[in-house]
């Protein structure tokens, strides 16, 4: 995480492509979760929109612009206790893309799509990465982010 690791709210992203879920593996070397599969986040500061963040942190991350983003809304904002005792504010952003190829930024190693079911397979995930990944998912209603049909068809 590039922000304050001591921060108590982060937003976190969860970045969909055809129906599969992005997770990252952060390198050996990086500040936190070392080694570990996530999702793209970073601390939230007590003005920072998350929507706008999670713009940001997506750019960062892996190259992606809002431009590539068919979706890009926020979804629950979650309280998890970390293994530390201490307590954080998970705000959740969803983010859809049709780029199957990503640019990584310095932070990760590796990344891979995946099928929301297949999240339990990858060891050495960071303890929120299911619990933030189904509540985005659960909140997402499709219809109301679809596009508007700009030709509808009359009976």
């Amino acid at each position: 995480m590039s922000g304050d690791d001591e921060s108590r709210d982060l937003v976190a992203v969860t970045l969909v492509w055809r129906g599969r879920v992005g997770i990252f593996k952060r390198g050996e070397r990086s500040g936190s979760d070392r080694g570990r599969w996530r999702c793209v986040h970073d601390a939230l500061g007590p003005d920072d929109d998350a929507v706008a963040a999670a713009a940001r942190i997506l750019h960062a991350a892996t190259g992606l612009v809002v431009r590539d983003l068919s979706v890009l809304r926020a979804g629950p904002v979650l309280q998890f206790a970390e293994d530390r005792g201490r307590d954080r504010r998970i705000h959740t952003v969803l983010a859809r893309t049709d780029q199957r190829r990503l640019q990584l930024g310095e932070e990760h190693v590796a990344h891979r799509w995946v099928r929301r079911e297949q999240l339990a397979r990858f060891d050495g995930q960071v303890t929120w990465l299911r619990p933030v990944v189904d509540a985005v998912l659960a909140d997402w209603q499709p219809a109301s982010v679809a596009p508007v049909d700009r030709h509808p068809v009359t009976a």
